[in-house]
């Protein structure tokens, strides 16, 4: 029981860890994502 809730926790803080990344790397490098050009140019920093 304990193994497994070690594991949920490893893998929350997991993903949690790489959002954290590329949240760092977005604000590092901004204008890497281009994808979507037609939309106004603040657009990305009204994300929640």
């Amino acid at each position: 029981m304990e193994i497994a809730l070690l594991v949920i926790l490893f893998l929350i803080g997991s993903v949690g860890g790489a959002m954290q990344a590329l949240k760092y790397v977005e604000r590092r490098n901004p204008g890497r994502r281009a994808k979507h050009d037609d939309q106004a140019p603040n657009a990305d920093d009204h994300e929640g």
